[in-house]
């Protein structure tokens, strides 16, 4: 018989809640920095067309800053800098997750 994948519930009541609760998603980490965040939402903002690129920008930075906690102003200013970057590479056909 095949190995199955226990449940969250299953593995928090064999292995402790602790290992059940995983940074991870998939491949990529939760625990990503500004900059990567900030390259990542960038490409986001030419799937939607409610808001322009500032006012997108500028609340995936707030959406952000709310989540981790940081509002120091070089975590904004690397946000700012990973969606530029992002911006950039999505014009320019870079593919990146």
């Amino acid at each position: 018989m095949s190995a199955q994948k226990e449940s969250p519930v299953e593995c928090a009541n064999t292995h402790g809640a602790e290992i059940a609760v995983s940074p991870s998603k998939g491949n990529y980490t939760m625990n990503d920095t500004a900059f990567q965040v900030g390259r990542k939402r960038a490409a986001d903002w030419f799937a939607q067309n409610g808001y322009s690129l500032c006012v997108f920008r500028d609340l995936r930075r707030a959406e952000f800053a709310l989540q981790s906690q940081d509002t120091a102003p070089e975590t904004r200013q690397s946000f700012d800098d990973g969606f530029a970057a992002g911006l950039a590479d999505f014009i320019a056909g870079v593919r990146h997750g």
